[in-house]
């Protein structure tokens, strides 16, 4: 069921308070402006936040200031131009259920409301009520049965640990303690997953021929839902508080599924509803371009005005952009995403973890590395390389899979705990490691002891592992500070200075390995150290022979290689995003990069084609040269 590449996805979220609800909706201008912007599908809100729908229902609550049916008119008219409708449903978030009917709200472990009537914000309702859920499915028949509408998107799908006269019931019925924070999270992902299966088989019986998608749901490691989604949409939005890391982060785990994608990101300065804050040309363009870039299709954000307009010059600025996607689009509908290394994430990753995904993935765009984000369910053998970020303790079935991996000509890149057995403290792979002790320096320093450009001695701010290797060649040594720092010793401002070599390992490289002693990766989101990521890309370097390679292009812009039958494209995005405010990071400007090289290491050039971008491009055997890229730039590849 594939995705149109150019979506809006149209909030309209209204207190019943406001007045003047639809009165200037004009569908054939509302139409005519989405044509206009390049638009070719359109999320429709049916039932907001506040639970007003926005067409005549029987079972919901209409808005009272309402005089017309704007979802049957959005449908009428969007279909007319050849433009895709989804209607919106809002699950988790109903005001007006949550007033008709307090008893439906969440109850925090602590017996509280969940939100509180004093709080400006919407109450989250229980899934676990039986009665909610016929609601939802109520609302949804009428709309598949009256409305030619192409799919629902269902929002706010998500349980809390809720402690309801139900759930504490249906949790003792279950075997499980209420009282138990373990198992109310085991309860709530129970009552998650009910709701999304019994709600894709509702959907399906009524309309088979539908996208479905449930928001508030996508996160690394959730396969056993995948059933339940007819595509994904990854929301995120880099100035409302995502960052420009995730979208990323999540295309590189996505992309490893079998079914189309989406990034939504969206038209504001700052994030939803945030009303007359309008992001400039150079911020959406860098957000659409890297969602092009990683296979997926595009969707940008937007609140229509409660009376029922919408912001022209934003719709002057979407097209804009769009109308870039729409000359590319076909080209990249012929290609998928090309990885040759493996990053293994833990499934639903936070805090220290979540950190490490982060750092590897942060490394390995600046290096130019082409990667995706797998769990231990995925198969290792598509990837030439592993990387096991900081903190992967080995389990026995991922033992058996790693060791056979390996055997079969894989090679891994380790680094603090990771290959550590979960059961006690010794490498569980079979690599030529053995765990000492953890390192009891605070701060660990290290210097190369082989032939590199770095010659200092340099800092590690997290403390690491004290290692021995039986074969492998050591690149790196710890280096041991006078003493750690407290209160009863301390010099200078920050750190105690290095005082001497050890014979300690810090970085070892084999033949089909390497390991590094400290958690490298969630050290480097942190601070942010060049010399971190100079290790990784020196270890890749040394371990395989990658596809695709980039000279003179900066840390800060970014390579993406996608592969079809016979052809191939290149995609350099290079939009500087800084911290120059206190709040957000802003991207205010295109950059330069010239005399570029991009080297195809196993691919023997036919011609190319420039899809998009400023300079010369020309072929050199088995090298691009591109004299200059400003902003973005799209080369089509076709091979012998």
């Amino acid at each position: 069921m594939k995705l149109k590449y150019r979506q809006i996805h149209l909030d309209f979220h209204n207190s019943p308070l406001i007045y003047n609800i639809g009165e200037n909706f004009e569908p054939e201008k509302f139409a005519e402006i989405m044509k206009k912007a390049n638009v070719n599908s359109v999320t429709f809100f049916a039932k907001c936040h506040h639970g007003m729908s926005y067409y005549k229902t029987k079972v919901g609550k209409m808005h009272p200031a309402l005089k017309k049916d704007l979802l049957s008119l959005a449908v009428e008219y969007l279909h007319k131009e050849g433009i895709d409708c989804i209607a919106y449903i809002s699950v988790g978030w109903d005001e007006y259920i949550a007033y008709e009917n307090p008893d439906y709200i969440e109850i925090t472990p602590e017996g509280k409301l969940s939100t509180s009537f004093l709080e400006s914000r919407w109450k989250k309702i229980c899934l676990n009520n039986r009665k909610y859920i016929e609601y939802i499915h109520k609302q949804t028949e009428e709309i598949l049965k009256n409305y030619n509408v192409d799919g629902i998107f269902f929002d706010i799908v998500f349980q809390n640990e809720c402690v309801c006269k139900r759930c504490v019931y249906d949790m003792v019925e279950k075997g499980l303690n209420p009282e138990v924070k373990e198992d109310r999270i085991k309860f709530k992902k129970i009552v998650e997953y009910n709701f999304l299966k019994e709600t894709f088989e509702f959907v399906k019986k009524i309309r088979p021929d539908v996208k479905i998608f449930f928001n508030s749901r996508l996160r690394i490691g959730m396969e056993e839902e995948f059933d339940f989604y007819t595509h994904f949409e990854i929301e995120s939005l880099p100035t409302g508080g995502w960052g420009y890391n995730h979208f990323p982060i999540m295309a590189k785990y996505f992309q490893t599924q079998n079914k189309d994608f989406l990034g939504m990101t969206a038209r504001f300065h700052l994030s939803w509803a945030d009303f007359g804050g309008i992001k400039n040309k150079e911020g959406l363009e860098y957000e659409i371009f890297t969602i092009i870039a990683n296979g997926g299709k595009c969707s940008i954000g937007d609140q229509m005005n409660p009376d029922g307009t919408l912001e022209e010059e934003v719709y002057d600025l979407i097209g804009s952009v769009y109308e870039k996607v729409k000359k590319i689009e076909n080209y990249y509908e012929r290609v998928k995403p090309y990885a040759e290394i493996g990053v293994l994430s833990f499934k639903e990753p936070s805090g220290e973890k979540y950190d490490a995904i982060e750092g590897t993935a942060r490394i390995l765009l600046e290096t130019h590395n082409q990667f995706q984000i797998i769990t231990e369910d995925s198969d290792f053998k598509k990837y030439k390389l592993l990387i096991l970020p900081d903190y992967y303790l080995i389990g026995e079935k991922l033992k058996k899979k790693i060791n056979d991996y390996l055997k079969e000509g894989g090679k891994i890149i380790l680094s603090y705990d990771s290959g550590i057995s979960e059961n006690e403290n010794k490498f569980a792979i079979d690599l030529p490691l053995k765990f000492i002790e953890k390192s009891k320096f605070i701060p660990d320093y290290f210097k190369f002891i082989v032939d590199l450009p770095y010659k200092s001695k340099y800092v590690m701010y997290n403390p690491g592992n004290i290692v021995e290797c039986e074969k492998g060649k050591v690149i790196a040594k710890i280096i041991k500070p006078y003493f750690n720092r407290n209160w009863r010793h301390f010099s200078s401002h920050f750190q105690t200075p290095y005082e001497k070599e050890t014979d300690y390992p810090a970085i070892i490289l084999g033949n089909n390995f390497a390991y590094i002693w400290a958690p490298i990766f969630s050290t480097y989101i942190n601070y942010g150290y060049w010399i971190y990521r100079e290790i990784v890309d020196y270890l890749i370097k040394n371990l395989i022979e990658r596809k695709i390679e980039v000279k003179n292009l900066p840390p800060n812009s970014y390579l993406y290689y996608s592969e079809g039958e016979n052809s191939g494209i290149i995609s350099i995005i290079y939009y500087p995003h800084q911290r120059l405010n206190k709040r957000i990071d802003v991207i205010y400007s295109e950059g330069i990069a010239e005399n570029l090289e991009v080297l195809l290491n196993d691919k023997k050039i036919e011609n190319i084609e420039k899809l998009y971008g400023e300079g010369e491009v020309e072929i050199e055997k088995n090298k691009i040269k591109v004299k200059k890229v400003k902003g973005f730039s799209s080369i089509f590849v076709n091979f012998k």
